[in-house]
């Protein structure tokens, strides 16, 4: 693996070793999250005019085609030209915007995640060649002051958009995709003052989280209430979404419930305030896991709670017993998968196949002799499969192995 980024010719190289020296700065990298993906050649010697004729040396070569060290030699003017046209395409995003000073009309212009996602590419593109362009002599020359600063600031400026835009959608914040050019970019020409940690981390299932939002004095406390409403609410979701496999039914069901409020929001139909105070309660009945159809035998075990959501959910399939009855198979069926994993628990549980198997016996024994699938239910032997899978993956993801 080759690190080197930029190679100064102070002397004429030649053919081969011309080629060699290209393909050197060129060779790609990639260490902890961090690629390299071209070199840089500063031609001193003015050895252009001697490629034409390395390439041409190799051409006879048996197998070699010239297509392949296409873009091997790339002028730094070119990539600088690019520069208006890169600047134009971040700003085009923001069409629809009618106060582009406004961050939180620029902030809810980017709810849409792919128009978020065109906007991370288009600035992360536009900052590559920014950072290309003032590593450039002659473009510090030849461009007008006020073009560079008004660069530097709105690459600034976009920056920050893109951190509260990713706080504020809880996308991840993922600093590596920046090239070293790039934070040095902004370590060189962009000052700001240090950061300082004004509040310990905080989980977004605690109380107090809605409290960091609302009170927190180098962020939030100057944000609107729909800004601190989405924070909470997309945090929720993909926190949700991580945990979705531990409790199928609870997360599936407060999931579409956190979208649904997103949406009356984003549709009108829902002022910012009715909006926070909303995910705000939703984040406490998740925090607390509210359940409003709960059979009172379970509330206080939350691992039969969560098979007995898989179970309701597999019983009302077949649509074959009362409504009643599918519930007391279900209930009974969780406080039984419950208690069998309590049995058969041992220290690496999840390594043990046997150990597994024994549960799974225990499974059949409940379902084809206490309830009966294949009498009451109608289930043929893929749907208990089917079933037994689905309680072994609730209870692995629970256990967080």
């Amino acid at each position: 693996m080759e690190r080197n980024t930029v190679l100064y010719l102070c002397r004429t190289l030649k053919e081969h070793t011309l080629l060699q020296a290209i393909a050197r700065v060129n060779r790609l990298f990639e260490e902890d999250g961090k690629e390299k993906e071209f070199g840089y050649i500063v031609d001193y010697a003015n050895v252009r005019d001697d490629l034409d004729s390395a390439l041409a040396l190799y051409d006879s070569l048996e197998g070699f085609d010239p297509a392949d060290l296409e873009g091997a030699f790339t002028d730094i003017s070119s990539q600088i030209d690019r520069l208006p046209q890169l600047h134009s395409a971040v700003w085009d995003i923001f069409k629809g915007v009618k106060n582009k000073q406004d961050p939180e009309q620029m902030e809810r212009h980017l709810a849409d995640e792919k128009r978020r996602n065109d906007f991370y590419k288009a600035l992360r593109d536009f900052g590559k060649c920014l950072s290309i362009a003032m590593s450039s002599q002659k473009f510090l020359e030849k461009t007008p002051k006020k073009d560079v600063d008004r660069y530097r600031q709105e690459f600034r400026a976009f920056t920050n958009l893109r951190v509260s835009v990713k706080h504020r959608y809880a996308d991840d914040v993922d600093y590596s995709e920046y090239e070293p050019k790039i934070k040095k970019l902004l370590d060189t020409h962009i000052k700001s003052n240090s950061v300082t940690q004004t509040q310990a981390p905080t989980n977004i299932l605690d109380k107090s989280f809605r409290n960091v939002l609302c009170e927190n004095e180098a962020g939030y406390d100057a944000r609107t209430p729909a800004a601190r409403a989405d924070a909470i609410a997309h945090a929720l979701k993909k926190s949700i979404s991580e945990k979705m496999e531990e409790d199928p039914a609870f997360y599936e069901k407060f999931s579409k419930m956190i979208q649904d409020v997103i949406d009356q929001f984003l549709a009108h139909k829902i002022s910012d305030d009715a909006y926070l105070k909303s995910v705000t309660e939703l984040q406490e009945q998740e925090r607390n896991k509210k359940r409003d159809d709960l059979p009172e035998e379970l509330i206080g075990n939350d691992d039969a709670a969560a098979y007995y959501g898989v179970a309701l959910a597999a019983f009302k399939e077949k649509d074959k017993c009362s409504t009643e009855d599918v519930k007391s198979f279900a209930v009974k069926a969780a406080k039984f998968i419950d208690q069998a994993f309590i049995d058969h628990n041992k220290v690496q549980f999840w390594e043990d196949t046997d150990a597994q198997n024994r549960v799974r016996d225990e499974l059949d024994n409940l379902l084809y002799d206490e309830i009966g699938v294949r009498e009451n239910l109608g289930w043929s032997s893929e749907n208990i499969d089917d079933f037994e899978d689905k309680i072994m993956n609730v209870a692995r993801r629970r256990s967080h192995e």
